[in-house]
């Protein structure tokens, strides 16, 4: 479950991305708190309180790792047996729970200790982003427990880019001991690329930067957005007031002023031109919000997800991750030992890698999942139908260029043709929204919708039937695990 992979990840947890959660009530860290050991003084000349909060905190967040871990084994365990009435929503749910228990309890414990002065803005910093992080792990539970696959995927993305705020922020001496998960593996010191001089660390480091200064203004955005309003009006004003349309415009100052070494001139140049259309989206976005426009700020909104990212199997893995750690944008096919090095299949993982970054087949359903305030679907469909539509003809004609291998051809076919259903049932919604109208209540583009969602939408009855052979090329955008797909 990619989803719960990018929460675990986020929170401390292990090596292992495709383990199950556990229940919260068969979690001891349900029950109970991290106790702090207790450690004889040091005897080698150190400072003793520094050594002994030290070990106190390195014993407690080794224990609090090993709950998270007992937790993340349990997700997607196939062993796991549930009668028909039951979703895979609900261990879900009760997983992320459970690490929000044993990361309250660590939280907790670090408020408690006697720190040492030179530690104390690094500890303070660190129990507020905890704490943020425990939030959105709250709200991710409720989203799980409502079978909200969208809402709990924006959480774990936020999550995942807290976390590598918290890492850049955070002093690597106090991280080291300190940080539930494992630091320097994956999450923004570089450290996997070993090949990196010290100018292009020092370059990722400003474009790691730059990306903060987005992270911190969608932080406040996503708050806002999480809460009920009485109408569009006040949704609005709200948003607004939370920073919408400035976002993009206080990454592209920072980027900016960056002088990228040469490995990464043609990463930065394609991030630049991108930043442009994103600063000029964005901008209308918050005049939208300014102005009430409910369906002028979803609109840009959607364009925005239309946009991925320029030449994306083209950049650097690096620089990949310097705009987000386990971002796609860089990521390459890696074949299991024994997989042929068959060209179809680096060709079709490129198309889908593209295809995945805007994912417009989604989008529509982003456009009514607002928590905040019901959108005017209809409009906002009939607004955006023929670019998003567009998007998925271009993935359909790709996918079409290629001549798979014999063993390949029964998945390609299946390929094309879920591409295939849900571009006309994309041109469905379409039709209807722009037959209701913006002056219309939705109900029938919501109908429409809401018949191709879940378990029996094209997507599910693709991913259940694409075979073990060509996995590996697929996915990147085809979830057999995919919660909603198993509810």
């Amino acid at each position: 479950m990619i989803v719960i992979a990018l929460m675990v990840a986020a929170c401390g947890g292990g090596d292992d991305a495709t383990s199950e959660p556990t229940r919260a009530a068969e979690s001891p860290a349900a029950e109970e708190t991290v106790e702090a050991p207790t450690e004889a003084p040091p005897t080698d000349g150190t400072d003793s309180t520094s050594a002994t909060f030290e070990d106190t905190v390195r014993a407690a967040r080794d224990a609090a790792r090993a709950e998270i871990d007992e937790a993340e084994q349990k997700i997607g365990d196939d062993t796991v047996e549930l009668s028909p009435e039951q979703s895979l929503m609900g261990p879900v749910a009760d997983g992320i729970a459970t690490i929000a228990a044993v990361m309250t309890d660590y939280t907790e414990l670090l408020e408690s200790l006697d720190a040492p002065p030179e530690l104390a803005a690094e500890i303070e910093r660190h129990v507020a982003e905890l704490r943020a992080t425990i939030t959105r792990q709250e709200a991710a539970t409720a989203a799980a427990s409502a079978g909200d696959d969208a809402r709990l995927t924006e959480l774990s993305d936020e999550v995942a880019l807290q976390t590598a705020n918290l890492v850049a922020a955070l002093d690597p001496s106090y991280a080291e001991f300190a940080f539930l998960s494992p630091f320097g593996s994956d999450q923004g010191d570089f450290s996997e690329f070993s090949e990196l001089d010290e100018a292009e660390i020092a370059y990722l480091e400003g474009v790691r930067s730059a990306q903060n200064e987005f992270d911190e203004r969608n932080a406040n955005f996503g708050r806002a957005i999480q809460r009920t309003y009485v109408n569009d009006e006040a949704l609005l004003r709200a948003l607004y007031e939370a920073g919408a349309g400035e976002a993009f415009a206080a990454v592209q100052t920072v980027a900016l002023e960056l002088d990228p070494p040469e490995r990464f001139a043609d990463d930065h140049a394609r991030w630049l031109l991108l930043l442009e259309e994103q600063v000029r989206l964005d901008r209308l976005i918050g005049e939208a919000a300014r102005d009430g426009d409910r369906v002028g700020f979803e609109t840009n909104n959607i364009r925005l997800g239309l946009l991925g990212f320029p030449e994306a199997t083209e950049v650097d893995p690096a620089f990949g991750a310097a705009l987000k750690p386990g971002s796609p944008v860089g990521r390459s096919l890696e074949l299991d030992e024994g997989v042929p090095e068959e060209p179809y299949l680096f060709d079709l993982f490129d198309i889908l890698f593209v295809h995945q970054l805007k994912n417009p087949g989604s989008l529509f359903f982003a456009a009514s999942d607002d928590p905040g305030a019901p959108a005017p679907v209809a409009a906002i469909i009939a607004a955006t139908g023929d670019e998003v539509v567009a998007a998925q003809v271009a993935t359909i004609d790709a996918v079409a260029t290629l001549t798979p291998p014999d063993a390949y051809v029964t998945d390609h076919e299946r390929i094309l043709r879920f591409f295939d259903e849900e571009l006309a049932l994309m041109e469905e919604v379409v039709v209807i929204a722009k037959a209701e109208g913006e002056g219309g209540d939705s109900a029938a583009t919501r109908q429409a919708l809401d018949a191709n969602s879940g378990p029996e939408s094209p997507y599910c009855g693709v991913v259940s039937e694409l075979s073990d052979e060509i996995r590996p090329a697929t996915d990147v955008f085809f979830d057999a695990d995919a919660p909603f797909c198993k509810s």
